[in-house]
Parts: structure tokens; C-alpha cells; sequence
């Protein structure tokens, strides 16, 4: 046997002695499972668009639905947007809209979209906007976890937010 294989022979050896000295088992490292997957309710976890709705009596509908984006978990909403802001571009619309309605716990994830109401009285003082962010309501999650909608839509005094619902 030349030199070079009795020193690798030797090298190997010294190897797996080393493993089992340290106690390492193979199926052990292999039984760790993975990182969960991110939430649909985090940061970058859904998309939102905005689009007009059926009007009522006196008022404009507009429905914004979220849409969880594929690889992340089910989450449960409950209750309203939290603090919307609307944006026309880069700049704030000043309206503070109200909650209104009766909110539900509602299951979140891939396949299973939410949406909102978005309820704007006829009264002629609205001003357009592009984009509406906010916080959303997830029970028993973190706070402060931001969603976000486009599409075109007029709001102004006495804007109301219905609370998130299951559907798209």
C-alpha cells in the first residue's frame, strides 16, 4: 500500500473517531426541521388591490382585498384596518376614516383572501387617491404589521372602514 493511502486511510480514521467522540448522530441533524414559513399577516406577506364595489343609497363602495402571497402560513385577522392612510402618489389624502360593522375572527393564507369595505358618502367632497396602507388586525399577533392596497379611489369626510372579511 503506497504512503498516500495509508495516510489518507489514516486521516479518514481520525475523522470518524472525531464524530463519535463528539457523540454527533446523523439522524439527529437530519430530524431538525425547517424554519416555519413567514406569516400571510408579516411584513411582505400579501398584496391588496382596490376596486369599486356595488354603491347604496347615498354612498360609494369601494372593496380593498388582500391576497396572501404563496410559501407563506395562515394567520387569523380580527376586526378593522388600523390607522388607514391614504396616499394620492406620494402624498397623504387628509381623511381620518371610522370603523363600522361587526367584526369576525377570519382565517388568512394562501387561497383563502380577505377583503374590506370601504364606505364613501355621496356628498360630492371627495379626493381621489391611489394607495391606502394600515395596520393589520391579527389576533394574538404583532403590532404594528403593515398591509397595503392599489386602486383608484375618491374618499373624503365621513369615509368608513367595514371590518376584514373572509372572501375575496
Amino acid at each position: 500500500m503506497s504512503t498516500f493511502f495509508r495516510r489518507s486511510a489514516f486521516g479518514a480514521s481520525l475523522a470518524v473517531a472525531a464524530i463519535a467522540g463528539f457523540g454527533f448522530n446523523a439522524s439527529q441533524a437530519l430530524a431538525t426541521p425547517p424554519p416555519p414559513p413567514p406569516s400571510a399577516c408579516g411584513i411582505s406577506g400579501s398584496s391588496g388591490t382596490i376596486a369599486q364595489a356595488d354603491s347604496t343609497a347615498g354612498h360609494t363602495h369601494y372593496r380593498v382585498t388582500l391576497t396572501a402571497n404563496e410559501g407563506t402560513s395562515a394567520c387569523t385577522l380580527s376586526g378593522w384596518a388600523v390607522e388607514p392612510t391614504f396616499f394620492l402618489g406620494k402624498s397623504p389624502v387628509d381623511v381620518q376614516p371610522q370603523p363600522y360593522g361587526q367584526p369576525e375572527d377570519v382565517a388568512f393564507g394562501p387561497g383563502s383572501p380577505v377583503h374590506f369595505d370601504v364606505q364613501v358618502p355621496n356628498s360630492g367632497d371627495a379626493d381621489p387617491a391611489d394607495r391606502v396602507i394600515f395596520e393589520l388586525p391579527e389576533l394574538d399577533g404583532p403590532e404594528g404589521t403593515n398591509g397595503w392596497a392599489v386602486g383608484d379611489i375618491a374618499v373624503g369626510a365621513g369615509t368608513q372602514i367595514g371590518p376584514i372579511q373572509p372572501g375575496a
